[in-house]
């Protein structure tokens, strides 16, 4: 059951990935794939999947839909619901990060304006309003953040980043195997 539940989300973000990077310029996308390659960090995989294969299927009412040499999700993907953040950046290894605004809807009365939710890029003075479908690359290392949401407004989307904390873990663990260095997870029970 788990590694069903598991393969239907690689699924999903592997498509999304695969709609969003088309909907991206050139020079972001080859950016980001340089990137991804040169970090060395593998693309979603589930158990006994082969990894370093491009493609992945999708199964919609019994029928299974292949895409053979699409690419798979990046590493690192975040879905997100009612998404509010203040200002921040985040270190990556990649110039930009990716995010996709898959759903927005007012239930209720507006009582603002502007409804909020909406992305902020502080440095550049840039907002870009949410509506649904609507996507955007950003740079992570700049300041940028969110605004305020109207309690009436529900939105979700996902969001493709590439954490420098998250490719030092991947090349410390890395290091570890290599030297035969067993690394040992335990639970918070102690188990």
């Amino acid at each position: 059951m788990k590694i069903q539940k598991d393969q239907e989300i690689l699924w999903m973000l592997a498509f999304a990935y695969n709609i969003v990077s088309s909907r991206m310029p050139l020079e972001i996308t080859d950016h980001i794939e340089t990137a991804m390659t040169e970090a060395g960090i593998p693309s979603m995989y589930i158990e006994g999947e082969q990894r370093g294969t491009p493609g992945y299927s999708i199964p919609i009412k019994g029928k299974i839909y292949m895409f053979q040499t699409a690419q798979r999700s990046p590493s690192e993907a975040y879905l997100a619901k009612y998404y509010i953040s203040p200002s921040h950046s985040d270190k990556s290894y990649a110039e930009f990060a990716i995010f996709w605004e898959v759903f927005r809807s007012y239930t209720g009365i507006i009582t603002r304006e502007c409804p909020g939710g909406t992305f902020v890029d502080i440095g550049l003075k840039v907002w870009v309003h949410g509506a649904a479908d609507t996507v955007c690359a950003f740079k992570p290392e700049y300041l940028h953040g969110t605004t305020l949401a109207d309690c009436n407004l529900k939105w979700s989307g996902m969001v493709f980043a590439f954490s420098s904390h998250i490719k030092e873990a991947f090349e410390e663990a890395r290091e570890r195997a290599e030297k035969g260095v067993l690394i040992h997870i335990t639970s918070d029970d102690g188990h």
